[in-house]
């Protein structure tokens, strides 16, 4: 569970009673809304991964979000879209990074909620990507309480390895969240996008289809440590 990572070395003499209280102080606090540990029961041979990206531009910024989630079989290097998000934010101080944290937590909460798993999650922030392999969190305040809502998430939903692509090799998410910029409008899409389509989406099929190759490739690289089962 994620806030044992901040009770774990403050509890150790304490009974069991106090250290539930402290436990669920800490999770109040820090706006935890997870009730506990779900179970997942991975479809053998599948996996889920989850794409994100955040960016702000302009002055004000406008600040946005996305998260592509796709179940791939990795027997054969299938895979079927499960879920889409491009997300505007809107508030003061926002940034970049948080919106890139926004994005994860959405997929992981997504993925917590249908009971999805193992997950397996690919972004293009190597900062964010190093904080939660680490578990150490942002020295930022505005970004600290986005990182432990992460942190417990990731752990409830069993994430088994964090990968870092370029921008160029995670277009996916990347054109997605450019989309809510452009378009200054949010959109959530639940249908499965066809790998094989000359309809509207035979160009974001493409698109993805690459980024997901590319994960299968440095997974499969017998000195990718992103390939490691277990969580993280």
């Amino acid at each position: 569970m994620g806030h044992q990572d901040v009770t774990r070395d403050i509890t150790g003499g304490a009974d069991a009673a106090l250290r539930r209280q402290i436990s669920s102080a800490l999770c109040k606090t820090l706006g935890a809304d997870w009730a506990g540990q779900v179970k997942v029961a991975p479809r053998r041979g599948c996996c889920y991964v989850v794409f994100f990206a955040g960016g702000a531009r302009g002055a004000p910024a406008v600040v946005t979000s996305s998260t592509v989630i796709v179940r791939v079989d990795l027997l054969s290097g299938t895979f079927e879209t499960q879920y889409i998000t491009s997300t505007l934010h809107e508030g003061r101080g926002l940034t970049a990074r948080k919106a890139a944290q926004l994005g994860l937590l959405r997929g992981l909460r997504h993925c917590m909620h249908k009971s999805w798993g193992p997950v397996h999650v690919v972004g293009d922030d190597t900062e964010i990507l190093r904080q939660q392999t680490s578990r150490r969190p942002p020295r930022a305040a505005t970004l600290r309480d986005t990182f432990w809502k992460i942190r417990r998430t990731a752990d409830a939903t069993v994430v088994v390895s964090w990968a870092q692509q370029n921008r160029d090799q995670n277009r996916t998410a990347d054109g997605f969240m450019r989309l809510a910029r452009t378009t200054e409008r949010s959109m959530e899409c639940y249908a499965a996008i066809p790998q094989q389509s000359s309809t509207k989406w035979a160009y974001l099929a493409d698109r993805l289809q690459e980024d997901v190759a590319q994960w299968i490739a440095v997974r499969e690289t017998p000195s990718s440590s992103e390939g490691a089962e277990g969580p993280v």
